[in-house]
């Protein structure tokens, strides 16, 4: 299975375990926060093997950009 980055919508318990909700293009993975204990709602992590494995650095950001300019 080859390697995949996502972003976590959302973490949940499933059976006493941190799962997570993870933005993978246009589909949603369902995968064990076993060896990723510290991620959050908006981290983009590793997903490999089925499994998230690590954060790549890069957290989504969720305000709006705003764009400013002066005509003149």
């Amino acid at each position: 299975m080859t390697d995949v980055t996502g972003e976590i919508i959302d973490i949940y318990l499933d059976g006493g375990s941190a799962k997570a909700a993870v933005r993978v293009g246009g589909d949603v993975l369902r995968v064990p926060l076993t060896l990723l204990m510290e991620a959050r709602v908006g981290d983009m992590i590793v997903v490999q093997s089925g499994m998230a494995v690590s954060k790549t650095g890069n957290r989504r950001k969720r305000e709006s950009a705003h764009v400013s300019g002066s005509a003149g």
